[in-house]
């Protein structure tokens, strides 16, 4: 896997990144080190090996990637021979299609880590994936995604990026995301995609529709809501009668002034005709109340088109459905329903109202509604969460109803939802200092965690016990280990996350399960168990079976870990030290002794990529070698010893004897038969 093309091609972008980044790089008279390499504490290394040798390549290599963005303030250098581990585990260029579509997903978001650091080798990566233009943009578009979470202007760039390629149908997401941080930044990127769909030969009218979501939507819309279609005649179109609040006059022009262009735009597609004047028909009053000048465009490309599309698009009558809920009430919905003779028509009408109101907060209308449905595992289960809901609501007063709570989670049916209600009370009371009641309300959500019959059940028991931890309760270390003996009877891959799902065929609802400033994430649960001692914390993690679970677990330590200790610098120079590309130094190199396969790491099939940092002096002695990245301490150790062997020709600036320092990579591979043997081709491809 080592020597595809695809990681020939990584190491040429890394050596010249590296080289082009390192230019003019040197050290101070008084031997300051102005690239300043820190220390990384042995225990980061230990858990970079066993990273390393996951079993699973796509796990490790997101497990290293984000090491490798933890540490790269403090050591650059070792971050990038981290983040190119990672990306030789992802099987990018291999012939075999599904194994390369599994892997994309993993190989962005390596990407993305990477364009935190550096952003030209990024774009070169995904430059490698050969993509078309709609497949770069959905790659660059994800990556904006991930990066809007730590650095909104990179976020911003990967977005305009993607721009360059195709619109891609989730933009208006990104958007709507990009808008909460900085709304001038999301305007201007939406006047971008505007102008992108009007230079578009054929544009779908579809993509364009949902990108007017952004400026439009359904009179009637539900919070969170951003697109809803609505069947007209034999089409279905996005709903944008209604107006979001403080929408820019600037903005609704520019959008008409694409529309126009998008409408007149010659089509032989009958649905994309209908689906164009459907949306003109929508916009029609958008020109009348922001851009009056425009309303005859608009009108003349639409009249254009009449003659091409189905007579019920054009008919007033198709259009009523777009306000069939505006201005009524919930009593006259439940009256309409309750008309239809078929049950399992009206039940499936209840679950859709009952879970539009659920996302409005409208507690007692989605009571109302859900007590109409005659499945009884239907009605149940939103029982449930009505009452759930019912329950965070006393939490949320000014002065929580502490005792009401505790009355409603006694109520509910054993399922996440009433731990997590019990964990909401033990929360405010522990704030509010009220001992017993804290006590009382952990106690009832540690009974609660064991009845439970989903694999949520070792996740609350997690959290539980790091809360005993933190309360100083004697059996936190009695219910940790007892978390994670469950925890490691599932195939947990990824925490819970806590949603019910409610399915009444074909309808499927997810009701997010939250009580407000409880963090119940997996990593705030390992968090709140580990201590200042690393060994113990080490010994916590290692005891879990599933990788995922366990690289998250290495991640706090290394964070905790780096937040706790200053790491002093690496090397002090005292002559002035010039770095180089690998190759350069490989060329100065008089004398070379190949590092040995160590017998322990063959047996094992122990294999990988190993990147050390050498330096020598003004008589070509080597003075230092930093191992960055090595499969394990044998390997380790082997390079150590070979590279201190190394004779190097002595190099010289302005006839004065300088140190150079550089990279050097080997390859340890085991064949078919099991045989190690140890390669450096990179000189061939630099």
């Amino acid at each position: 896997m080592l020597k595809t093309n695809f990681v020939k091609l990584v190491l040429c972008i890394l050596a010249a990144t590296v080289v082009s980044a390192q230019v003019n790089q040197t050290v101070l008279s008084d031997g300051t080190d102005l690239s300043k390499s820190y220390y990384i504490p042995p225990e980061i290394k230990e858990i970079e090996e066993q990273v390393i040798n996951f079993k699973d390549p796509e796990i490790s290599a997101l497990i290293l990637a984000r090491i490798a963005d933890s540490i790269w303030k403090f050591d650059e250098d070792r971050g990038r021979g981290l983040f190119l581990i990672s990306l030789s585990k992802l099987p990018i260029s291999s012939d075999n299609a599904a194994k390369k579509s599994s892997a994309l997903p993993t190989f962005r978001k390596v990407v993305s880590l990477i364009a935190r650091h550096d952003k030209g080798w990024a774009n070169t990566l995904l430059e490698l994936l050969n993509e078309s233009a709609e497949k770069k943009s959905g790659s660059n578009l994800e990556i904006a995604e991930t990066l809007l979470e730590t650095d909104t202007k990179l976020a911003s760039d990967f977005a305009q990026q993607s721009l360059q390629h195709d619109v891609n149908r989730g933009f208006v997401s990104f958007l709507n995301r990009l808008r909460q941080q900085d709304q001038a930044e999301a305007d201007r990127l939406f006047i971008q995609a505007v102008r992108l769909y009007s230079s578009i030969p054929n544009p779908d009218a579809t993509n364009f529709a949902i990108l007017g979501t952004y400026l439009f939507g359904p009179p009637y819309g539900y919070a969170g809501q951003t697109v809803t279609l609505t069947r007209i005649g034999n089409v279905f179109v996005p709903n944008v009668t209604g107006n979001h609040p403080n929408i820019s006059v600037a903005l609704v022009q520019s959008y008409l002034r694409g529309a126009v262009l998008i409408i007149g735009r010659p089509t032989t597609s009958v649905e994309q005709r209908s689906i164009r004047y459907a949306l003109g028909y929508q916009l029609l009053p958008k020109a009348q109340e922001f851009a009056p000048a425009m309303i005859g465009e608009l009108s003349s490309a639409m009249s254009a088109l009449i003659s091409y599309v189905p007579v019920e698009i054009t008919s007033n009558e198709a259009y009523r459905n777009l306000n069939r809920d505006a201005g009524r009430s919930l009593d006259e919905k439940i009256r309409d329903i309750e008309k239809i003779a078929d049950s399992s028509v009206r039940d499936r009408l209840f679950l859709d109202l009952t879970y539009h109101l659920w996302q409005k907060k409208d507690l007692q209308g989605a009571n109302e509604a859900a007590a109409r449905i005659e499945n009884e595992e239907v009605r149940k289960l939103l029982e449930n969460l009505i009452l759930f809901g019912q329950g965070t609501r006393l939490l949320k007063e000014a002065e929580a109803d502490l005792i009401g709570a505790m009355q409603i989670a006694s109520r509910l049916q054993n399922s996440f939802e009433k731990c997590l209600l019990w964990l909401g009370i033990a929360s405010v009371a522990g704030k509010a200092k009220h001992e017993t009641l804290f006590n009382q309300a952990l106690a009832s959500a540690e009974a609660t965690s064991r009845k439970i019959d989903d694999n949520t059940s070792p996740f609350l028991l997690l959290y539980i016990s790091g809360q005993m931890k933190n309360n100083g309760l004697p059996q936190s270390d009695v219910t940790l280990a007892e978390a994670i003996r469950e925890l490691n009877k599932i195939d947990a891959q990824q925490p819970p996350t806590f949603v019910r799902e409610v399915i009444l065929d074909p309808l499927k609802f997810s009701f997010p399960i939250r009580v407000d400033g409880l963090d119940v994430s997996f990593r705030s649960s390992l968090q709140n168990n580990l201590t200042e001692n690393v060994k113990d914390n080490l010994s916590i993690v290692n005891d879990l079976r599933d990788e995922n679970l366990r690289g998250e677990g290495y991640l706090l330590i290394i964070k905790r870990i780096l937040e706790n200790k200053i790491a002093p610098p690496n090397w002090k120079r005292q002559d002035k030290v010039i770095r180089v590309g690998e190759d350069g130094i490989r060329k100065s190199a008089a004398k070379v002794v190949m590092p040995l396969y160590p017998k322990d790491s063959e047996k094992k099939r122990v294999s990988g990529v190993t990147v050390t940092e050498v330096q020598y002096n003004g008589n070509g002695d080597v003075t230092e070698v930093t191992v960055l990245t090595a499969p394990d301490s044998a390997i380790r150790k082997s390079i150590e010893d070979a590279l201190a062997k190394w004779k190097f020709i002595p190099s010289k600036l302005d006839e004065k004897p300088i140190s150079v320092r550089g990279k050097i990579t080997f390859y340890f591979v085991i064949d078919a038969k099991g045989k190690g043997k140890v390669e450096n081709p990179i000189s061939k491809y630099v």
